[in-house]
């Protein structure tokens, strides 16, 4: 089990939409999930799915000001139709805010906890300096960012990708022109570059079918393999794992 942050840079390229069908898919394994939405542009699951707000995100924050047991976190969320808990997000961007600053360091810490007994997928919108989501992206055991493959995206993300190690990256590229995979690796040196298609249509009104046959579901299921991987990976790099190494003896360290 695993965190595992969902961050795009500029533009809409899917953010949400991927990390829904990846939260999905890990659900429909013999794996638990929850997805929690914690853009501060505000959420947007909300309207596009019709799951309530209350209880979600701000009743969360406002109940971890001083901290908050991990086993607390799930009485905060809903269920989407398809079984899979969300806790969703006000789509009033000041309130979003308000919610992470008040409380961004206390929800990492439960949120890394709850990611001892179930997976925890995060969405938190436009990575950007400054944003009160850094806790949150500085807790997780990996983090996917989401971008088209054209420069005006592709530049920004070099700039924050300089920030986290590289091993906890995965860039999931909306697209497949006009630069390749092969090109981004390079120019990045991040060596997980995976292509998902441009469907807007593909899971907007049914998040649950990443198990239809297609290029979106094959696409959905390399990147939640990937990132299962890395989760196994960091696992074994516990305290008390077999085989740990010293210099991984803590959480997330480089």
């Amino acid at each position: 089990m695993g965190l595992v942050a969902f961050a795009g840079l500029r533009g809409a390229p899917g953010t949400t939409t991927l990390a829904l069908a990846v939260a999905h898919h890990l659900d429909s394994s013999d794996r638990r999930s929850i997805f929690v939405e914690a853009d501060p542009d505000g959420g947007t699951i909300a309207a596009r799915h019709g799951v309530s707000i209350n209880p979600g995100l701000a009743e969360l924050a406002g109940a971890a000001r001083v901290g908050i047991a991990s086993t607390e976190v799930e009485q905060f969320s809903q269920p989407m139709p398809s079984g899979l808990s969300v806790i969703a997000a006000s789509p009033i961007s000041d309130r979003v805010n308000a919610a992470l600053r008040t409380s961004g360091s206390h929800l990492a810490n439960a949120f890394q906890g709850l990611s001892m007994t179930r997976d925890v997928v995060l969405d938190v919108g436009r990575m950007r300096a400054g944003d009160p989501t850094q806790a949150l992206i500085t807790a997780a055991d990996c983090i996917v960012m989401v971008c088209h493959p054209v420069a005006e995206e592709l530049v920004p993300l070099l700039n924050r990708i300089a920030a986290a190690p590289s091993e906890r990256i995965v860039v999931a590229l909306v697209g497949e022109h006009p630069y390749a995979s092969a090109e981004v690796t390079q120019a990045t040196g991040i060596k997980t570059v995976i292509n998902v298609p441009f469907d807007p249509r593909a899971v907007r009104s049914d998040p649950s079918a990443a198990h239809r046959r297609g290029s979106w579901p094959a696409a959905v299921r390399q990147v939640t393999q990937t990132i299962v991987e890395r989760f196994e990976e960091l696992s074994l790099r516990r305290p008390g794992a077999a085989g740990a190494s010293p210099q991984f003896a803590t959480r997330g360290a480089a």
